[in-house]
């Protein structure tokens, strides 16, 4: 998030900027989740957004080495353990933990 702006506003620009996600409609927060790996002091805000709720417009960005849409009974090989967790999260409605 840059300064001064909404966690809703950081996510349309995110999503614009780095996958060329489009939102027209609603996102809906899963959780919050803080992540202290690698030293780090940050915290993650997980949003899921409704197929009918955007439009994709491919683009590149240097932070996303790459990005796709998969079912997510389907995820591609090497997906982390923690992302597996937060998409089951999101799809079957489990309660978040706490960290990422």
């Amino acid at each position: 998030m840059d300064r001064g702006e909404t966690m809703l506003a950081a996510l349309r620009r995110e999503l614009r900027e780095e996958v060329g996600v489009h939102l027209t409609g609603e996102a809906r927060l899963v959780g919050l989740y803080a992540n202290f790996r690698e030293f780090k002091s940050d915290h993650v805000a997980l949003f899921a957004v409704p197929h009918n709720a955007y439009a994709h417009k491919p683009c590149r960005s240097p932070e996303i080495a790459e990005s796709g849409f998969f079912p997510p009974d389907a995820l591609p090989e090497g997906v982390t353990g923690s992302t597996a967790r937060r998409i089951a999260e999101a799809v079957q409605g489990l309660p978040p933990d706490e960290l990422w």
